[in-house]
């Protein structure tokens, strides 16, 4: 908190209109001078409890199960890293992790059905209809 006092300081002016010293005219000058008082603040503190391994190896079982599978993991690092380097926005580097995991969630794991390898090769690519 600062504080400021205004003193002015004015110098004796001599009777009628005469200066001090030679000449000039005398002016009374305020003069400003800050104060500032320093308040302490007890900041209360906190125990830290004691931590054992097996707490730390349960914490990490509990948030590895929120994890991604390692490939798909690297592959939101990946695109975490793109966008901290700029090569694409953050906004699409979101919406492209968002949209991949809700496509997965939705099924988007299964394999494709492919068809059979007798009946595409002799068909050009296409199946054929049983009618």
């Amino acid at each position: 908190m600062a504080t400021t006092n205004s003193r002015s300081r004015a110098v004796s002016a001599p009777a009628k209109g005469k200066s001090a010293k030679g000449g000039h005219p005398s002016l009374a000058v305020p003069v400003v001078t800050p104060q500032f008082k320093m308040r302490r603040v007890q900041v209360p503190t906190f125990g830290m409890p004691a931590v054992t391994g097996h707490d730390v190896a349960e914490a990490g079982r509990a948030v590895s199960s929120y994890l991604p599978p390692p490939r798909r993991l690297g592959y939101y690092a990946g695109l975490g890293a793109l966008a901290a380097f700029g090569l694409i926005d953050w906004p699409v580097a979101a919406a492209i992790g968002v949209g991949v995991a809700v496509a997965r969630r939705s099924g988007g794991d299964r394999p494709l059905a492919r068809p059979a390898s007798g009946t595409a090769s002799r068909s050009g690519g296409r199946a054929k209809s049983g009618g």
